[in-house]
This record gives structure tokens, C-alpha cells and sequence, in this order.
């Protein structure tokens, strides 16, 4: 009786805050476009609340691009997102990204420069992380990281007018090697991995 009192807890509590998720597992996905991607979703903490977030990486043929997205951002008034939006953004110039990839024996630290896109209709920031076409990006090494036998990545971004305030989420890697080639692969991006 009391597992199905705490079943029925969950059941309300997931209706209630559809926000609230934990790690899941990579997937891989194509759309109408032609656009494949490998991405995986896992709560954040944000300055104000836990938000989900979600890591992509994405592809057509001859280019790919990794992206961070943070949900229901609406609720977060702590972090100024207009700093990094658009690709002239403020912050798009500062390494406000710092990306750790956790492997067997040691962890990868990179930093990075963002800029990034709002969606008021899905209350959603997007921030790219790197792209194929971007010489300064470290794209190819970030690829090769997290197509390893990692554990895990995370990834915390400062706020551009106060370097305390920062969105942080981890993420699992589990699955995630295979996940990845197979949309670099339908982008005949195999060459990056």
C-alpha cells in the first residue's frame, strides 16, 4: 500500500511539474528537413530553480553544431539570456562555457564562447556551443570527447555581468558514442570522430 501511495505521489508530482526530469538516455532523431540529431535531456540548477536542459548535437550533410538549452526560462530571473542572444551578442565573445568531459581515466576541460537564440514559444534558450564551420570553435575536439567512453559532460555557463550566477547540468554519456555517430554518419561527418 505504501509503494502505491508513492507511485501515485510521483504520478501527480510528473503531471504537476512536467519540467521536473532526470537524466535520460541519449536518442537519436531526423526531421522533415533533413536535420539529424543526437541529444539527450537532464535537470539543471539554474541561480533561481532546477530547469530541464537539454544537449544536441546537430547535423546535415557537411555541417554539424552542439547546442545547450535551458527550459522555462521564463522562470529564471536571475540570468540575463539577452547577453548571449544573437550572433553578435555581449557575451559571445567571452569563454562563459566551461564543458567537462568526464573519461575513465581523466576528465576533459574545454572553454568555450556562446551565442545563442530565444524561442518565446517553447519559453526556451538555445546557446551554441560550437560549430564545423567555426575555425576558433573547438568543435572536433568536443566531438571526439564525448564520442569517447566517457561517464559523463557537464556543462555550466556564467552569466556575463555576474560570474557567480551560472546554469549548471550534467549529463550522461552512456550510449552516447553511438548515438552521435549514427547522425554524423547520415551527415557524412564521420570524419570528426
Amino acid at each position: 500500500m505504501r509503494l502505491l501511495r508513492l507511485a501515485l505521489v510521483v504520478a501527480v508530482a510528473a503531471v504537476f511539474h512536467p519540467s521536473v526530469i532526470h537524466a535520460q538516455e541519449w536518442k537519436y532523431s531526423k526531421d522533415a528537413n533533413g536535420l539529424h540529431a543526437a541529444e539527450v535531456s537532464s535537470n539543471g540548477k539554474t541561480p533561481d530553480q532546477e530547469a530541464t536542459t537539454t544537449l544536441r548535437l546537430y547535423c546535415r550533410k557537411g555541417f554539424a553544431g552542439i547546442s545547450y538549452s535551458v527550459h522555462g526560462i521564463s522562470r529564471i530571473k536571475s540570468f540575463d539570456f539577452a547577453d548571449f542572444e544573437g550572433p553578435n551578442a555581449p557575451a559571445s565573445s567571452e569563454l562563459l562555457v566551461k564543458v567537462a568531459v568526464r573519461l575513465k581515466k581523466r576528465t576533459i576541460n574545454l572553454n568555450l564562447r556562446a551565442a545563442g537564440q530565444l524561442s518565446m514559444e517553447t519559453d526556451t534558450f538555445e546557446f551554441i556551443l560550437a560549430h564545423s564551420d567555426d575555425p576558433k570553435s573547438d568543435f572536433n575536439r568536443l566531438i571526439r570527447a564525448i564520442s569517447g567512453s566517457g561517464s559523463s559532460i557537464a556543462v555550466t555557463v556564467q552569466s556575463q555581468k555576474d560570474r557567480t550566477k551560472t546554469i549548471h547540468t550534467e549529463f550522461p554519456l552512456k550510449a552516447a558514442s553511438m548515438t552521435i555517430e549514427k547522425a554524423l554518419k547520415e551527415c557524412d561527418l564521420k570524419k570528426l570522430t
